[in-house]
């Protein structure tokens, strides 16, 4: 899956409940309650990212279009691979995701910031940092 799969899960209810949830990484971040008009944006954080759903009828189907950081979710996963390098290590036994931002050097650790120390060498620089 990608990762705004596994982080983000809207639900929607008909008009007879006109309830809109908004649910990122296991936590509701977003409960319109109940609402006359099930169509708009619904706006919340994504980590660090504000991220925009645009809820749109057509007779009576709905799209839900994503929208992360003001671009086209399609448009940020491709900018985010051209902006990161990510691994996925398994250290004793334990899978975790790092991610590398080249463009501001930002070490991730399973989606927390870590405090890293660089040290620049012949080769370029490496980072150094602890995975518990």
């Amino acid at each position: 899956k990608q990762w705004y799969q596994r982080r983000v899960a809207i639900t929607a209810g008909g008009t007879t409940s006109g309830r809109r949830v908004i649910i990122v990484d296991g936590k509701e971040v977003r409960n319109s309650g109940w609402q006359f008009k099930l169509v708009g944006k619904e706006s919340f954080l994504i980590g660090k990212y504000r991220a925009c759903v645009n809820i749109e009828a057509s007779g009576l189907n709905y799209s839900y279009i994503l929208e992360v950081d003001g671009k086209s979710l399609k448009r940020f996963v491709e900018n985010r691979k051209k902006v990161c390098r990510t691994w996925l290590p398994r250290v004793s036994g334990n899978p975790h995701r790092i991610v590398l931002e080249r463009d501001n050097l930002n070490v991730w650790l399973d989606g927390k910031r870590l405090d890293v120390m660089g040290e620049f060498t012949e080769n370029g620089t490496e980072t150094h940092f602890d995975v518990d």
